[in-house]
């Protein structure tokens, strides 16, 4: 699932800026081009779970990198990592299926975490997704042999609600009455 997810954002992001190498980090890149977009899992926070499905927060940071000698390298960089993050925004949920919450943006800006990047010019895109992961204990269908009891309660349409109101000092109080058919219809 995460595997699926990752390569599926990395797919993206590349068909979205294509002179730019995305690639997954911290895999060993010795060498990579400029601009270049580094995708990072930084952790996965627990949330539920639902069905023996775990749910999960799949916090992101895609790093976008720049040469610091280019012309204006710092305007450009930032541009670039806005530019990521409007397109992270408006994927949502890249077409995974255990995309439970489509992508949020958490914040856009330098970074200087990285010791192994000081060498570029480096913002950060920080967002998160959520996801379920596992194969869940209930599948929608009964198991065979397993007896299913239906149960039908009738046709709510055909009920009919009466309210009548005294008109007068002399008239008892109000009083409602609801008529439900005697047979469920089906």
């Amino acid at each position: 699932m995460l595997d699926n997810l990752e390569d599926r954002i990395i797919a993206r992001l590349q068909a979205d800026f294509p002179a730019a190498q995305v690639l997954l980090y911290p895999e060993n890149h010795t060498r990579f081009n400029l601009p270049a977009i580094l995708l990072d899992l930084n952790e996965l926070a627990y949330e539920d779970e639902d069905g023996g499905r775990l749910m999960f927060t799949a916090r992101f940071v895609a790093y976008c990198l720049e040469n610091p000698n280019g012309a204006d390298a710092e305007r450009t960089v930032r541009n670039f990592a806005t530019e990521v993050a409007v397109r992270i925004h408006q994927e949502e949920d890249f077409g995974a299926d255990d995309v439970t919450r489509n992508a949020n943006i958490i914040d856009v800006g330098p970074n200087a975490f990285r010791p192994e990047l000081h060498s570029y010019i480096c913002w950060a895109v920080e967002f998160e997704i959520g996801i379920t992961v596992g194969e869940g204990v209930w599948n929608g269908a009964p198991a065979d042999g397993v007896p299913v009891t239906t149960i039908e309660v009738g046709d709510l349409n055909t009920a009919h609600l009466n309210h009548s109101m005294a008109a007068g000092a002399d008239e008892p109080v109000a009083e409602d009455t609801i008529n439900l058919p005697d047979q469920p219809k089906g």
